[in-house]
C-alpha cells in the first residue's frame, strides 16, 4: 500500500510499489491519478526516487532515494524537486 501524506491542497505524496523490479517509486497522487516522480528525473541521472515525503503549496516535493555511483555502490539521499513553471 502507498504511504500517503496529506497537504493543504489535497495532493498526496508517498510511494507506489514495490514494482516488478522490487524497487519502490516516489509518487504524487492527484485528482485520482498516480504520477511516478522518476519521470521528472533525466533517465541518465543515476538516481532513483523511492519515496516522496511531502509537498508544499509552491509544488516543491521532498523525496528520498538513491544515487548510484560509478563504482557500483549507491548512496541514500534526500532530494528537493522544484517546479520549473
Amino acid at each position: 500500500m502507498a504511504k500517503l501524506l496529506f497537504s493543504l491542497v489535497k495532493e498526496y505524496t508517498g510511494n507506489d510499489g514495490p514494482m516488478p523490479d522490487g524497487d519502490n517509486r516516489a509518487a504524487l497522487f492527484m485528482n485520482g491519478q498516480t504520477f511516478d516522480l522518476n519521470n521528472l528525473v533525466p533517465a541518465d541521472s543515476s538516481r532513483l526516487l523511492e519515496s516522496a515525503a511531502s509537498i508544499n503549496d509552491s509544488g516543491e516535493i521532498i523525496a528520498e532515494g538513491r544515487k548510484y555511483l560509478s563504482n557500483g555502490t549507491r548512496e541514500n539521499h534526500t532530494f528537493l524537486l522544484t517546479p520549473l513553471d
